[in-house]
């Protein structure tokens, strides 16, 4: 159409209009081709090229997380969901965990099966869960590109309504020596916890086997615990009831060897709650001969050969310039945004602390009425 109104002429039969004609066909060909090449990103053909399960979804909202958003997102639409409409939830997790207990399972105080929900409870007779992760997403053709938890297998997920509740990680600042496991560990999932148990219950009976060192008896019997925030404060006061009770029952003799250390950057413990609150704290912990060190963070952790030490043997490294031994670790010092977070970064708006940006009904922006986010990835 272009060509006829800038050369009305080219339209005659002459060989150079014949030739002009095929000419802007081939471009147009061209152009065209490359118009689509460039509209399909590398997510695209990844999805295209990736087994389809479920079918369309056209009727489907799919939840990614099964933490406190989409374990009662999920509760609550268990009776509400009209009989045409799937659930879909999404998880590496097939249970939901009640975390304000878990540092009480770490030590004992209760057993795991007590503060865990099986997720697949949680849903009706329309509901279904995958255990995956959940990599990607692309939101124009509405489909998740999920792992599986178990061979790495990839697969993909349409949705009609998507819920994203993917929670967020423990944050270690970049550090590149604090790695979970051989001493070091987080406290965010039962696998946590249950690591942290084996672990003190090791320390305990490597300590007690006869010939190790004084030395050697305080270092695994070394406890620093890294952040003063809820779930530190409570591990800790767990630690020394667990101490004060179980240990002085069963390791009478290794008691003196004992030593809780809590490490805190910040000027004060429990900062989000009350000054009063903050006091109390301190003051028990001071009386109960538990090390409080304020305004003091954990640089690195370093491994070291103590004289005549028969185990592995770790230390903290503080910014005071002081060196920390320790038997265990407990790393709670603060939240990052989960991979899923991160990798959606150009696809879904996210904020500068690496959460998901939404409105006032948690509705992602730019997708509304499509996308939601809720909890801490939002």
């Amino acid at each position: 159409n272009t060509t006829r109104y800038l050369l009305p002429n080219c339209y005659n039969n002459t060989p150079s209009a014949m030739a002009l004609r095929r000419t802007l066909v081939a471009l147009a060909d061209a152009n065209a081709a490359a118009a689509a090449t460039k509209s399909q990103s590398p997510l695209s053909e990844v999805i295209a090229s990736t087994p389809l399960v479920g079918g369309s979804g056209k009727n489907r909202t799919v939840i990614l997380g099964t933490g406190w958003g989409g374990f009662n997102l999920a509760l609550g639409l268990k009776k509400t969901l009209p009989p045409d409409q799937q659930l879909r939830v999404v998880s590496p997790s097939n249970h939901f965990v009640f975390t304000p207990l878990l540092p009480s399972t770490a030590v004992g105080t209760l057993e795991f099966r007590c503060i865990q929900e099986p997720i697949r409870k949680a849903l009706g007779p329309n509901g279904n869960f995958v255990q995956a992760k959940a990599s990607a997403i692309d939101p124009e053709s509405k489909t998740i590109l999920c792992e599986s938890t178990y061979d790495e297998e990839k697969f993909a997920i349409k949705y009609n309504k998507l819920v994203v509740a993917v929670g967020v990680k423990t944050n270690t600042f970049g550090i590149d020596s604090i790695k979970e496991g051989d001493g070091v560990y987080f406290l965010k999932h039962l696998y946590h916890a249950r690591n942290i148990r084996n672990n003190i219950i090791d320390s305990f009976e490597k300590a007690a086997i006869p010939g190790t060192s004084d030395e050697e008896r305080r270092r695994l019997l070394s406890f620093v615990v890294v952040g003063g925030g809820p779930t530190s404060c409570e591990f800790v006061a767990e630690l020394h009831d667990f101490v004060t009770s179980d240990v002085k029952r069963l390791f009478a003799d290794l008691l003196p060897y004992v030593k809780v250390t809590l490490v805190e950057a910040g000027p004060a413990l429990l900062a989000p709650f009350e000054v009063n609150l903050q006091h109390y704290t301190r003051k028990l912990f001071k009386k109960r001969n538990i090390d409080v060190r304020l305004g003091c963070s954990v640089t690195g952790v370093e491994e070291y050969d103590g004289d005549g030490f028969r185990f592995k043997a770790k230390r903290a490294a503080l910014s005071d310039g002081t060196k920390l031994p320790f038997g265990t670790m407990v790393w709670s010092a603060g939240l990052a945004p989960v991979n899923f977070t991160n990798d959606v970064e150009g696809v879904l708006p996210r904020a500068p602390n690496g959460r998901i940006i939404t409105d006032e009904y948690l509705r992602v922006k730019g997708h509304e009425g499509s996308i939601w986010a809720i909890g801490d990835a939002a």
